[in-house]
Order: C-alpha cells, then structure tokens, then sequence
C-alpha cells in the first residue's frame, strides 16, 4: 500500500513537468497495486483449499484509498536536455550552475541532486574537478535517474567550493558551501542545511534517570517524560544543540500519539536557554483531521516559534504539563516552511547508508565515464 501510494504520489508530481522517469513510477504504483490483488487472491483461494475465501478483503468498507490510483497519462517527450532538482527545492532547475544547501563540515548527511532526462537516453556522467576532501556519490533510483550525493570530510575547507561535473556531455558546476562548528558535540545535535534533527532519547546529562522504552516510535526507542511536580523533581528531557543560524526557528517534537486519561489536556512546556516556557498541546479530539494525520504518522507532530539571537551552543528543556508524554524525535528548524512529513532521523533507515553501501563514488577526473 505504502509504495502504491508514493509510486503514484512521484509520478503525478514529474508528470507536471513533462519527464519521462513518470512513467515509470506509473508502472510501479500498478505493479504493487497487482501485488495487492495477487496477495489477496492467494490467501482466499489458495491457502488450505480455499478454506479462509472471504475472509481477506482488499478493499475494506470499499474505501477509495484502496483503488488503483490515479495516474498521469503516460509521457512521451522528445525535448533535450535535463533538469537537476536539488532536495529540499520546491522544483527542478535547468541551470548550469546550481548552488547546494550548506554542508557542515565532517557531517554525515550529503547534498543531494537528482538527475532527470528530459527523454528516454540514458544519463551519462564524467567527473571533471571535484575539490580534495569531497566525495560524489552516485545512486541510480527506479526511474531512470541518477542521485548524485555530496559529501565532504572533516578536513576541508570553509567556504564556497566549486565541483564540476560532466552530463550528457555538457558541463555542470555545482557551489557548494562549508561551515565548520567550533565545538566538540556530536554531529547529530549541530546544524547541517539549517536544520537538527535526533531522536529524543538522545538526551544529554540525565541525572533525572527518566525511563525509555525500547521498540516504540520512529526512532526505535521513546523517552517517557513525566508530568512535572514537586514529588518528581520536575522530570524534564534536556538537550544541547550547536547552530550556524539566529533568528526565528521552529521547534517539532515528535511524540507518540494517545488519548488523555481525564480532561482533555496533553499539554508540555519547552525553555530554549533562559527564555520565557511556550505552552504547547499534543491533544487531537477523535476523529477529526489532526487525529487522522497523528495515526497515519504514527507520530503526534506538534511546534512551537523561537527565537535566538546569535549562533553558538543553545538548550532546550521540555516538560509535561497534564500527563505522561512519551517524546520520539526533536527537530530545530530554521528553514522557514520546509515540507516533510516525518522528522528526518531514524536509526533503522539512515539515508547514508543506502548511498554508500553499494554504489560508485566520482573522485577525480581520471576515472572513466560512468553510465
């Protein structure tokens, strides 16, 4: 279900700029909806002679989420060329030069530009300069396209760096700018493309020993945050965070979703550095879009506007008002209006790893031309 409806989601979203790699993701939204149909079929006519027929619906209560999606009609384009799309950009680019978010220095998480051809040809690649301490990473996806990821170490240089690539036989140069933090915390809790994301166990001088339990929300793991009073000390989750930016930032925290046990309060407190409490609540009535949104999630994602004034080392504290809350993922956020649908954190689905383990890596101009 989940990748009929995503399949379906990528290609209506190329299809409004005329690109062939839509079609594809048609065929895959068709090709998991079958399976569907097939996994459905097999459970109630071929499992024990058809003992369990009617017992599996593919389509409960005939709901339209269940249906074949809708799909843009299939793309036939003889136009030239190619458009970069830079993650995190509302839309493509055919620019020949294209500046990438700021990399912090020696950070795990790579700028990230995805290739589309214009028609059916294949992408070719070539490196033509990439500056000593980067690393281009390449990884094919289902379209047809190419991810091009850029990483750089804890060696290179502040400053805007300039790398050049070759495709389709034109050359394209991407500015890539360096920062570094001028602090020995752990990659996770700096800012990297304006924004810090981590998962909320991750906390940092737990003297208040508060109890975590394992196997629950996006992160693997939820820290259950008691609700402050005098017989617990006032309990409160405490984080450090180190950012490039100042100014307004939006505070998420990801917790999981539950109901109140009596009013209907769920309610928690957030202090960055000496700064006045912000009063925010984590309660959805049943049933309404809100409700709706959490349990599809699986995550009851709340904010909260904050304001610091200069960039360096920061804290947040946060503690729960009314009942127990049971914290999963903390994001700062100094990109105003990003779009995302999960915090970008999770142990069990690192985006690094899927770049790294088994595809080639651009270094230099010797290597041969990549196809």
């Amino acid at each position: 279900m989940n990748k009929k409806v995503l399949y379906a989601q990528k290609a209506r979203e190329l299809a409004l700029y005329n690109l062939p790699a839509a079609n594809h993701y048609s065929a895959l939204s068709k090709k998991e909806y079958n399976k569907i149909f097939q996994l459905t079929h097999h459970y109630n006519l071929e499992i024990s002679n058809g003992k369990w027929k009617g017992m599996m619906s593919m389509s409960p209560r005939n709901q339209s989420v269940f249906k074949c999606p809708e799909l843009p009609e299939f793309i036939t384009s003889t136009k030239k060329g190619i458009l970069l799309w830079v993650d995190g950009n509302p839309s493509p680019s055919e620019a020949r030069q294209i500046s990438l978010p700021t990399l912090t220095k020696g950070a795990e998480k790579p700028s990230t530009i995805t290739v589309y051809q214009r028609d059916n040809a294949d992408i070719v690649y070539e490196a033509i300069d990439i500056p000593k301490r980067f690393q281009i990473q390449t990884n094919p996806l289902p379209g047809g396209e190419v991810q091009i990821a850029v990483y750089t170490d804890s060696s290179a240089q502040d400053g805007r760096n300039t790398i050049k690539i070759k495709l389709n036989g034109e050359y394209y140069t991407f500015i890539c700018p360096i920062v570094s933090a001028k602090t020995n915390m752990p990659q996770q809790f700096i800012e990297n493309q304006f924004y810090i994301a981590f998962p909320a166990t991750q906390q940092i001088n737990n003297k208040l020993k508060t109890k975590i339990i394992d196997s629950l929300g996006h992160s693997g793991s939820s820290l259950v945050l008691p609700k402050s009073s005098k017989d617990n000390k006032n309990k409160h989750a405490f984080y450090e965070f180190y950012s490039f930016s100042k100014g307004q930032f939006n505070l998420y925290v990801g917790s999981i979703p539950i109901h109140p046990q009596c009013e209907k309060k769920l309610r928690y407190a957030v202090i960055i550095d000496n700064q006045a409490p912000v009063i925010v609540s984590t309660y959805a009535e049943f049933h309404t879009t809100t409700w709706n949104l959490n349990v599809l999630r699986n995550q009851s994602l709340t904010s909260s506007q904050h304001i610091i004034e200069k960039p360096g080392k920061h804290t947040i504290q946060i503690y729960a008002l009314d009942e127990d809350l049971y914290l999963d993922q903390i994001m700062i956020d100094f990109k105003e209006n990003r779009n995302f649908y999960t915090i970008p954190c999770s142990y069990y689905n690192n985006p690094v790893n899927s770049l790294t383990e088994k595809n080639p890596i651009i270094e230099n101009k010797d290597l041969p031309t990549k196809k």
